[in-house]
């Protein structure tokens, strides 16, 4: 639940980035919520779950 919430607050902060056209604030806020989501599927692949974490 916990890495799903911070993955929904990022796609938020993008979102607000790009209304306010701060590319350099989108970026971050895309590289961190990609990272997240691979971390997820890695634990999910480990633990042999369906991404729900």
């Amino acid at each position: 639940v916990g890495y799903r919430y911070l993955i929904d607050l990022y796609a938020k902060g993008i979102e607000v980035a790009g209304e306010e056209g701060d590319d350099v604030t989108q970026d971050i806020f895309t590289g961190a919520k990609g990272a997240l989501e691979k971390l997820v599927w890695m634990l999910s692949a480990t633990i042999n779950e369906a991404p729900g974490l």
